[in-house]
């Protein structure tokens, strides 16, 4: 006997709702389904926006790296490849002194 007692005190209530319960839980959830997409979407955009900054800043590293690991090899083989002048040992410097 408590149940439908219960189902008509609700059906009571409800009628005096100037809203149907279904149509302000709709809203309800309406506005809540359209804040999750919009939060869903900038918090998209935002990773979006941080990843490809950090992923420039990667890029940057990585051939400042890679200049400063290859700069003396480089330079080793263009040393080679590239005749300079003798340098004069210091003997020979003082063979023409005396």
């Amino acid at each position: 006997m408590g149940v439908p007692v219960a189902i008509g005190i609700t059906q009571i209530f409800i009628q005096k709702l100037k809203y149907k319960p279904e149509t302000i839980l709709y809203k309800a959830m309406s506005r809540q389904t359209i804040n999750f997409w919009v939060l869903f979407t900038i918090s998209i955009i935002i990773s979006a926006i941080i990843i490809s900054v950090f992923v420039k800043a990667l890029k940057v590293i990585l051939m400042v790296i890679l200049v400063l690991a290859l700069a003396p090899v480089v330079y080793l083989v263009l040393r080679l490849l590239i005749p300079g002048q003798k340098t004069v040992d210091e003997n020979d410097k003082l063979k023409k002194r005396h």
